[in-house]
């Protein structure tokens, strides 16, 4: 009977441990820093008879983003992102300068995989605005809270240890709509659309 319970022993303590393949990993944690230009369309920036030196059509974004990485590839992450753009027109002979100044938060989900030198990330988002503001002879709020959505594609190279150089690109919707100084409103009858694809830069560090 002994070595019958010894092989019956030895089958249960074997069978009993996961697959590989089912075995729940530990989560990695994962920072992003990027640089984006973000290219729009916007109709403020068609104004007839004007003349631009600068756009908001190119737009820079900063963005912060911290996450984990669960099951060896599902990418949950909290997001923040900080725009700023410039527009410089002449209109009649008249010099203006408009300053955009956006903020926003929130969460990012997708697939994100780690290679001994590269890494890769296909991710989407959605932002809630926290502050959008245009600064010109006065400053323009907007009353109204429409989230951002985008998605992005991420390739990191390995710089050295668990620092990556990181290579982006994707789209964002950001329908923004009106933008108001008391009874003045910016575009009469219609609305910021800073939607466009953007291509960007940054730096992530994966534990």
């Amino acid at each position: 009977m002994k070595p019958f319970l010894i092989i019956a022993l030895g089958a249960l303590l074997f069978y009993s441990q996961p697959s590989p393949a089912f075995q729940v990993k530990s989560p990695r944690p994962s920072l992003f820093l990027t640089a984006d230009n973000l290219y729009t369309q916007s109709l403020i920036d068609q104004t007839p008879g004007a003349s631009y030196s600068e756009r908001f059509a190119n737009t820079l974004a900063l963005s912060a983003v911290v996450g984990v990485r669960l099951a060896g590839f599902l990418w949950l992450g909290l997001r923040y992102e900080y725009w700023y753009a410039r527009r410089q027109s002449v209109l009649g002979g008249v010099s203006r300068r408009d300053t955009l100044r956006y903020q926003a938060a929130g969460i990012e989900i997708g697939y994100q995989r780690l290679q001994p030198r590269v890494s890769y990330l296909v991710a989407v988002s959605a932002l809630y605005p926290v502050d959008l503001r245009i600064e010109s002879d006065v400053t323009y709020k907007s009353n109204q809270r429409p989230w951002t959505l985008g998605a992005r594609a991420a390739v990191g190279v390995r710089v050295s240890g668990p620092l990556y150089l990181i290579l982006e690109g994707g789209y964002r919707m950001a329908k923004l709509g009106n933008l108001t100084s008391g009874s003045s409103s910016l575009l009469e009858g219609g609305s910021l659309d800073l939607s466009g694809p953007f291509l960007g830069v940054g730096l992530s560090v994966t534990l």
